[in-house]
């Protein structure tokens, strides 16, 4: 799983100053970006269709429902995903329908009055 990480540009090793029998692994930039994304990977692993959600916000007693922002994943955060790649290979997708996908999964912010 490392050497993935470190591949994917996500963490660097570096000795130990302290013990040189160990290892450290730190976060590069493009793993501290991913991090930052973590809170999203629950939000996707539970997502349902846009049109889903509002009517179920809808359906609990919440009136003039609007989405007020889309936020759209990037390419690299799916892709670096497990969960999601998961999926991809259990439900047999093609690994060229990713960009599909990507383009697929957002993050929205609604408004609405109870």
């Amino acid at each position: 799983v490392i050497d993935t990480m470190e591949k994917n540009e996500l963490v660097k090793r570096e000795q130990n100053p302290k013990d040189r029998r160990s290892t450290l692994v730190k976060l590069e930039k493009k793993g501290i970006d991913l991090k930052s994304q973590i809170p999203y990977i629950g939000c996707v692993s539970g997502a349902i269709l846009k049109e889903e959600y509002t009517q179920k916000v809808k359906d609990t007693g919440f009136r003039q429902v609007k989405i007020e922002e889309e936020t759209k994943f990037s390419l690299d955060f799916i892709i670096n995903n497990q969960e999601i790649l998961d999926f991809v290979e259990k439900n047999n997708i093609p690994s060229e329908k990713i960009k599909d996908i990507a383009d697929n999964i957002l993050s929205i912010k609604l408004s609405a009055i109870k």
